[in-house]
């Protein structure tokens, strides 16, 4: 469509400027031959004019009154039909009687024509308009003494003019159409060959480029001229070796950033899944020990093993989830769970560390979301606990409290705390892995920076998102959204055909 826009614009163009050209031509040789044609005729009808009155005067000069001389109509008839295309010649007195006339019923008539008259009082005429239709010239016919008595008029009409333009037009007409025709020919086989030829190919590449996202091997043929067509094709097509090489680039750099990454996921699952088995181990063990008779001062010291290898249990889990999603490994369970009986659990596992901080920790679900849900409830404590824990973990008064509202398709989870907050110019970072923004002392609180990010990519899996919404020293509520399917019914035992029966005596 483009290559057929750029051909029409510049046949288009081409067309008027031989169109104009030729017009403009045809004018001036019209224009011209009017001109010559009028002073052809006038120089013919100046010569007929000049012969009659030399006539005249020879005869006058004989001391013959011109109204005395006879049959001089044949002198003026003869004299128009030597010259084809006059209109007629006539001698004229000063008052406008004419004597003489080479059209026999004209003569001893008065003119007509007051335009005449104007030209006969004032003795000559330059023919450069016609009069009555008729282009005029007039000679004075003097007497011995040089005294004007009467004036020969000759006159050839305009239409001899309006036929030879015509004829000029119609055959200048044909011969510029057919030149014109041929020039536009030659312009267009010149600009399709210069222009519109590498211009289409130019247009060609840059459609395959653009439909073709990445393929940068095709090139434009180079043009044979070295001009500024030549200079965009070669231009383009060291654009497209740029391009090219950047993209090969690009792509050696992506492969290899994946072999990086893969290979520091696989290294985090193998270390966490190594470190975690020894953890179990120790905090198995310290449990055992904490069953014994111990001082208070050991069961103090077994307490803090037990925290710090909880704490540190915590962190190995997440990086092991962290490098499960980053190598797509990750595979969501889709089994049947209790929705609110999930959230007790996870609720149960975090009292203890709010209430060591005197915090409030609730949570509530909308009666219009089912009590069995279908999704990967393990996945979904997991996201849960991430919230709740980050929550207590930055307040240091009030509450912290889980709310669950259905959201169209989506079942929405919000966990709101009346903590620190966090600066609304550092949200976006949130959720990046290993990334801790919540404040300026946020050293001396433990964790990893993964447990947002977890949840993050945790929630888009689900077919959900996260968000936040918080202010400095105002709390902040930390909410993601997953799709979540209605377990289907249960049957009673009346529909499965089973019944209760008391044991045998």
């Amino acid at each position: 469509m483009q290559a057929s826009g750029l051909r029409g614009k510049i046949v288009m163009s081409a067309a008027a400027v031989v169109i104009c050209t030729s017009a403009m031509i045809a004018l001036a040789a019209a224009l011209f031959y009017v001109s010559q044609q009028v002073t052809t005729l006038q120089s013919r009808s100046t010569a007929v004019a000049r012969s009659l009155t030399v006539q005249l005067e020879r005869i006058t000069n004989l001391g013959i009154s011109i109204e005395d001389i006879l049959g001089f109509d044949e002198q003026c008839a003869e004299a128009v039909l030597s010259y084809p295309g006059m209109s007629y010649a006539q001698i004229v007195k000063i008052d406008g009687t004419i004597l003489f006339d080479s059209r026999r019923e004209y003569a001893n008539r008065k003119i007509a024509s007051s335009d005449l008259l104007a030209v006969l009082i004032q003795g000559e005429i330059t023919p450069q308009h016609p009069i009555d239709g008729d282009y005029v010239v007039l000679e004075p016919v003097r007497n011995a003494s040089g005294s004007r008595i009467a004036s020969v008029i000759v006159a050839f009409p305009h239409s001899l003019v309006q036929k030879g333009l015509l004829r000029m037009l119609v055959t200048g007409g044909t011969v510029g159409a057919i030149m014109g025709a041929l020039g536009l020919l030659v312009l267009y086989a010149f600009l399709r060959r210069q222009v519109i030829k590498p211009v289409t190919a130019l247009l060609r590449t840059v459609a395959h480029v653009r439909e073709h996202p990445g393929d940068y091997s095709v090139r434009v043929p180079l043009p044979q001229q070295e001009d500024e067509i030549g200079l965009l094709v070669s231009g383009f097509n060291q654009l497209l070796d740029e391009m090219e090489e950047r993209e090969r680039e690009l792509i050696q750099a992506r492969d290899a950033s994946d072999q990086a990454n893969r290979l520091k996921s696989n290294f985090l699952a193998a270390m966490s899944h190594d470190l975690r088995t020894p953890m179990h181990a120790i905090l198995s063990m310290n449990e055992l020990l904490r069953n014994t008779a111990l001082t208070e001062k050991q069961q103090r010291y077994s307490l803090n093993v037990h925290k710090a290898g909880q704490w540190l249990l915590g962190i190995i889990n997440d990086i092991l989830a962290f490098a499960k999603i980053e190598s797509g490994k990750l595979e969501l369970m889709n089994a049947e769970f209790d929705l609110r009986q999930l959230i007790v659990d996870t609720i149960t596992l975090q009292e203890d560390f709010a209430h060591s901080k005197k915090l409030s920790l609730s949570w509530s679900v909308a009666e219009e979301i089912p009590a069995r849900l279908i999704g990967d409830g393990p996945r979904l404590m997991q996201m849960l606990t991430n919230l709740i824990s980050n929550a207590i973990k930055f307040t240091e008064q009030g509450s912290v409290h889980l709310d669950v509202m259905p959201s169209h398709q989506h079942i929405n989870f919000s966990v709101t705390d009346t903590g620190i907050g966090i600066d609304p110019a550092k949200l976006s970072l949130l959720f990046e892995p290993f990334v801790q923004v919540a404040s300026a002392d946020a050293q001396r609180r433990s964790g990893t920076g993964l447990g947002l990010s977890i949840v993050k990519q945790l929630a888009e899996a689900m077919g959900g998102e996260v968000g936040v919404d918080s202010a400095l020293q105002n709390g902040a509520t930390f909410w993601f959204t997953a799709r979540l399917r209605p377990a289907p019914p249960r049957p009673t035992p009346e529909e499965t055909g089973s019944a209760t029966h008391p044991p045998a005596a």
